[in-house]
């Protein structure tokens, strides 16, 4: 092996000027070409046609037109008639928190955002 790294040093260093030559030539031909590389990082490529899973997540798209944002909602219990009390309020909390150190979120914008709809 040593002597196969030997002649290549002595012949890179020898016909260094075919080596440089041969190296920008290699590297104009790629920056001129390599526009031309389609690159598709598309979610579909990941999953087989058909599968379950990408129905379910073209159906998110559908409903909310991006993948990049991850909405968490409280529902108060049947017998509980208002969700803003004490322990509604800790649990939200608590969420939050969990939610600041999960390692696949990269930041929550808003801890916590309120708001009340009511139905009459």
């Amino acid at each position: 092996m040593t002597s196969l790294i030997n002649a290549w040093a002595n012949f890179v260093i020898a016909k260094r000027a075919i080596v440089i030559g041969v190296s920008l030539l290699l590297l104009l031909l790629a920056f001129f070409t390599g526009g031309s590389i389609p690159f598709d990082n598309s979610t579909e490529r990941y999953f087989i046609a058909g599968d379950p899973t990408l129905l379910e997540y073209d159906q998110l798209l559908e409903v909310f037109g991006d993948n990049e944002y991850l909405i968490v909602g409280l529902e108060a219990a049947p017998h509980i008639s208002n969700i803003f009390n004490a322990e509604s309020l800790d649990a939200l909390h608590r969420l939050s928190d969990f939610l600041d150190i999960t390692p696949l979120i990269i930041g929550t914008p808003w801890r916590v955002l309120v708001e009340l709809i009511m139905c009459r």
